[in-house]
């Protein structure tokens, strides 16, 4: 059910040229470095490169600014997309980014022939814990996800903890006056 909402949010909400602009830049950046933009030219640029980490910030930005991202659930379960992209954006401009974490999704998104279904996987892909704890050695942003999902849980257990409470006592009262 949730890949037919996905799907179906992708579909009436396209990126057609939405990531035009990051496309521009990554070409230029080739450009001025003398290397081909195919599908390798990140590695060719540098793992702890600041352009490419300014690039990174520039795709997930055009990305956060496409319709659909406001839309589609959030992959940590807070809000929207829109909400795990900035998340990852933090995660991106610490010191410690490393670019191959997100190879992936850039290969996606400069593919040829751009197939929309293969960049939202791969933009969900990099936003998963996994990946965000993956950039952030530390356990920063993974830490304060798990703080939330947790404080989530809470909420939730402790509804489903009252009600449990409130019908044993009600159950007691019945046993103790009948």
């Amino acid at each position: 059910m949730a890949d037919l909402v996905r799907s179906t949010i992708i579909k009436d909400n396209p990126i057609r040229n939405g990531l035009d602009a990051f496309r521009c830049s990554f070409t230029l950046l080739c450009e001025r470095r003398s290397v081909s933009c195919g599908p390798d030219a990140l590695g060719q640029l540098g793992r702890q490169d600041t352009d490419v980490q300014n690039l990174t910030l520039d795709l997930l930005s055009a990305l956060r600014s496409l319709p659909a991202t406001c839309l589609l659930p959030s992959k940590t379960g807070l809000r929207s997309l829109w909400n795990d992209l900035l998340r990852l954006i933090g995660a991106v401009a610490a010191d410690d980014f490393d670019s191959r974490r997100i190879r992936p999704l850039f290969n996606a998104v400069l593919a040829g022939n751009p197939c929309e279904k293969l960049i939202w996987d791969e933009v969900y892909r990099a936003v998963s814990m996994e990946v965000l704890h993956e950039v952030d050695p530390a356990g920063d942003v993974i830490l304060s996800l798990q703080i939330e999902r947790q404080a989530i849980e809470k909420r939730g257990m402790t509804k489903k903890k009252k009600k449990k409470e409130k019908k044993r006592k009600r159950s007691e009262f019945y046993t103790i006056y009948n």
